[in-house]
């Protein structure tokens, strides 16, 4: 390649440039296999995935976008998650993948009940998830219990202190209600630390609420 030693004196410069450049843009068009295609113009490189990139990133995208869940099991409450007053604050949940069949409210169902499509309407490729779930707003709710604490404080995820002077007696944490749809998304995880083989999960991410029995105001 023609390079600034090869420069010799009286030799023409704008020629000499011309050839750089052009064996410059040859050098900077390189395919990487099927993966990327990167060319470079006047205006700059260009990078293009080729098909094996392009496919893993959709199935990427795909394998993490936000979903819609029906809860259709609620556990009775984990014994490692609990507040002062022993009432549980993390839950175990069963969930199956829903799809809208129609605009506004009510218009959904399974995306494994093709009853539930009318004739013309094609259902959704795939039976959809349908398994195990927990809820994000939860997860550290065990450590709370054990006197770790959320951000060194007695606080849950869902940003309620059961330990405060104006918790009201009574009151407790609630689950994920049974039949109610939330928001979500389906991870692949390790069946054990370091381990090779993979299974799927559903994590939620609502806010869990508080309910009890208020006492009548002293008379």
């Amino acid at each position: 390649m023609a390079g600034i030693d090869n420069i010799r004196e009286g030799m023409p410069v704008l020629p000499w440039l011309k050839g750089v450049w052009a064996m410059a843009r040859m050098a900077a068009n390189i395919r990487v296999g099927e993966g990327l295609l990167i060319e470079y113009s006047s205006g700059g490189p260009l990078i293009t995935l080729g098909s094996v990139v392009a496919a893993a990133g959709k199935a990427a995208a795909a394998a993490t976008q936000i979903k819609t869940f029906e809860i259709t099991h609620v556990s009775s409450g984990k014994v490692e998650s609990h507040d002062s007053n022993s009432s549980p604050t993390q839950w175990d949940y069963e969930v199956r993948e829903m799809v809208k069949t129609a605009p506004g409210y009510g218009k959904w169902a399974g995306k494994d009940d093709k009853e539930d499509f009318t004739v013309t309407q094609d259902p959704p490729v795939g039976e959809g998830y349908s398994g195990a779930a927990y809820n994000w707003l939860e997860d550290s709710n065990a450590n709370i219990a054990n006197g770790v604490g959320f951000l060194n404080q007695s606080i849950f995820q869902n940003g309620v202190d059961h330990d405060g002077d104006d918790y009201p007696p009574g009151w407790a944490m609630q689950p994920l209600l049974l039949g109610t749809m939330h928001p979500g998304v389906i991870l692949t995880v390790p069946t054990y630390v370091k381990s090779t083989q993979y299974i799927e999960e559903c994590w939620l991410f609502p806010y869990n609420g508080e309910d009890g029995t208020c006492e009548a105001p002293a008379s």
